[in-house]
């Protein structure tokens, strides 16, 4: 068995689903079973950010739920994708840390794929909205802590965002999803008609939403990755950042090579 018992206490959602899907796709490489702990209570990190399992909501999961009984916990060695890891974990180990590439799960993304899929009352309202809109692209802005937090988090400017919108018809129209609608509100580049601000929807219907686009403008955030990445829009355009992590903080040695998928495109 397997487990990931600090589930909900390193990171929001979608670090959640890394860390989720990581655990079942070295789990079934194993031949293990695999449970995940479901931390109710919040706790507040030193960004001010509440931390709790947040999964199970937008996401209706079959999975044990329970803290592994264990000595064994394993921190992955490195931010990139650890074939070691994966092809040796012993079992009774629960894992520690974020586990940031699909490298870990692509055997069973069609699982995957499923597991994430958006409880109905989620997933019905946004079906209605995305039914007035035809071909459109999801364009992400995350703020937030990552104003706060510049050592380890980049805050990307609008020329990433102005360079990343020329890969795309002009014709198409983007809906901005972000943390902070009042500052895209205010930038000239938003202004023409073709952008839509998604604003005053709770975060999984913003999540769900974007998974409904077929072209996506990531932020540096795993957030925008997973819709992008859950997309099974056919031949879908994927712009994400080169500076994904912070300059100068803990995270500026990450490497981030397995984390985008070959046909992803780097700005």
């Amino acid at each position: 068995m397997l487990g990931f018992n600090h589930l909900g206490r390193m990171g929001q959602l979608g670090n959640q689903m890394f860390q989720y899907a990581s655990l079942k796709g070295i789990a079934r490489n194993r031949g293990f079973d695999y449970m995940v702990a479901n931390n109710e209570d919040p706790v507040v990190d030193s960004l001010g950010n509440r931390l709790y399992t947040e999964l199970f909501n937008p996401f209706d999961l079959d999975v044990k739920q329970g803290v592994l009984e264990t000595d064994r916990y394993i921190q992955e060695p490195h931010f990139h994708f650890s074939e070691e890891l994966f092809d040796n974990c012993p079992d009774n180990t629960s894992l520690v840390g974020y586990y940031q590439t699909p490298m870990y799960f692509n055997h069973i993304k069609d699982e995957i794929r499923k597991d994430f899929t958006f409880r109905k009352e989620i997933l019905e309202p946004c079906k209605e909205i995305m039914g007035k809109t035809e071909d459109a692209i999801a364009l992400h802005i995350r703020r937030g802590d990552f104003i706060t937090n510049v050592e380890n988090h980049y805050n990307q400017g609008l020329d990433y965002y102005e360079q990343a919108l020329k890969r795309f018809d002009k014709r198409r129209e983007v809906i901005i999803f972000s943390d902070d609608t009042e500052w895209c509100n205010k930038q000239k580049l938003f202004q023409p008609d073709r952008f839509l601000i998604a604003e005053n929807n709770s975060p999984y219907i913003d999540m769900c939403l974007m998974g409904m686009c077929t072209g996506f403008i990531i932020a540096n955030s795993t957030f925008s990755w997973w819709p992008a990445w859950l997309s099974e829009a056919e031949d879908k355009d994927v712009v994400y950042p080169k500076q994904w992590f912070g300059i100068t903080g803990y995270t500026k040695d990450h490497d981030v090579s397995d984390l985008f998928p070959r046909r992803w495109v780097k700005i």
